[in-house]
């Protein structure tokens, strides 16, 4: 197998060979095991065991079913290549647990973002006044985001509702649809497509509150002190962070009054009445 993967990544066989370390910022490419996390598990596999070097994994989710939960096809394949690691620091406490459960030393780790913006001395913008932004989500279908919509759209009448969306590589591409079920329920709904970083920050950060099912959307306005009305991901990321932030859980889209509850939120938050992080580097 070695050998045939090579053949086929030869550049990435000298990268390995060449390199001292091996350094692993595994974001959310370690969870909801469906074959394609063989390449990074095999990669750290054979540049700890086979080459007898150091290998870091930082900053990732390590739940190998998604949820957290015990999987007896998939959490032996993650578990056997994790206990030979130089160290692992995961970013949320569900896979600290699921890690602990294993038997596996680890240190318990948080996203990158707060520092990034902490390094690069990203401004924190002053709140623009009657200003709400909203992002999508990976779980919002068309039924959720036009919940999310009309729990936002009695605040609309009286305030700019900006929709976030744009990256660098590889924009979500879900957001368009996503963008005009919103917009029927909301018709004057702006579309904001960040350009750079800078752009992206700073419109997440200067609103009055950030309504949010994504996971670095939700990081960066916590991170700036803005209220944040937020919602699940595919795992349980934005869940255990907003937990270790000491701030709200994501509103569930299956809660029974979920827009109420959503509206609700929202309200709490342009009225200062939200918690929010005080620091988070």
């Amino acid at each position: 197998f070695h050998q045939e993967y090579f053949n086929s990544n030869s550049y990435l066989r000298n990268a390995l060979e060449t390199s001292d370390i091996l350094v692993v910022n595994g974001e959310g490419t370690m969870h909801h095991y469906n074959g394609g996390q063989s390449n990074i598990l095999f990669l750290m596999h054979y540049f700890r065991n086979v080459l007898g070097k150091p290998v870091h994994l930082i900053n990732h989710s390590f739940l190998p079913d998604g949820t957290g939960r015990p999987n007896a096809d998939f959490d032996p394949i993650y578990e056997s290549i994790a206990k030979t690691l130089t160290s692992i620091i995961p970013r949320e406490k569900v896979s600290m647990e699921v890690l602990t459960r294993m038997g596996i030393k680890t240190t318990q780790g948080f996203d990158c973002l707060p520092r990034f913006m902490d390094r690069n001395k990203t401004p924190r913008p002053n709140k623009i006044p009657k200003t709400i932004s909203v992002s999508g989500g990976v779980n919002m279908k068309e039924k959720e985001s036009k919940d999310v919509a009309t729990a936002i759209k009695p605040f609309s009448n009286d305030r700019d509702v900006f929709f976030v969306t744009g990256a660098k590589h590889f924009p979500a591409a879900e957001d368009p649809k996503v963008y005009q079920w919103m917009k029927e329920i909301i018709p004057n709904l702006i579309w904001s497509e960040a350009k750079s970083y800078d752009e992206w920050a700073h419109r997440i950060s200067s609103s009055e509150c950030f309504v949010s099912g994504r996971y670095h959307h939700t990081i960066c306005a916590a991170s700036n002190r803005v209220p944040i009305v937020c919602f699940p991901s595919n795992s349980p990321k934005i869940d255990s962070s907003c937990e270790m932030f000491g701030i709200n859980p994501p509103i569930k889209y299956s809660e029974p009054t979920f827009i109420e509850k959503t509206t609700n939120e929202i309200d709490l938050a342009i009225n200062d009445k939200l918690p929010i992080v005080e620091d988070s580097t």
